[in-house]
């Protein structure tokens, strides 16, 4: 969570990990509640310091690119609903976004496991870590079968 706040520029690095941990844990549990319509705890009773340092130190920061966007967002959500009140922008637009997501985190997914595949392929070409001695019968049957299981996979798209 923390790579990609950085990465959006919301959090500055080097950022207090567990300071981020708590108020972002804080209001997970806030909106579930809220939304759930149960009871909601005070911030100021909870998560107080934690903010106060993170916003103290400038951890935190909300990029320009952000507000544009939502600015923009806004605009067009008032547009719709001047000519269709009882459209919701968010419901209109989960499928999409929805798919732009899932396929984001798949090219991910897919460039970190052929990463980890070349990197286990090359470990037992090696013969491990020690450099040439081979790797006994056991652990060459075991690293054969995880490699037909990632090519199996890999097949059927999983």
């Amino acid at each position: 969570v923390m790579e990609g706040l950085e990465m959006s520029g919301f959090l500055q690095p080097g950022a207090n990990a567990t300071a981020v941990r708590m108020v972002g844990e804080f209001l997970v549990r806030f909106f579930s509640d809220q939304a759930a319509g149960r009871a909601t705890q005070d911030v100021t009773e909870q998560i107080d310091y934690e903010l106060r340092s993170l916003l103290g130190s400038g951890a935190i920061a909300f990029p320009s690119a952000f507000t544009f966007v939502a600015r923009a967002f806004t605009s067009v959500d008032g547009i719709a609903k001047s000519l269709q009140p009882e459209i919701e922008l968010r419901q209109a637009l989960d499928p999409f976004v929805s798919q732009l997501i899932t396929d984001e985190y798949t090219s991910q997914a897919n460039a970190k496991r052929d990463a980890l595949l070349a990197q286990a392929k090359g470990f037992f070409a090696q013969g491990g870590e020690g450099g040439g001695e081979g790797l006994p019968r056991d652990a060459a049957l075991v690293a054969a079968g995880v490699l037909a299981g990632v090519a199996i996979a890999q097949i059927l798209g999983l």
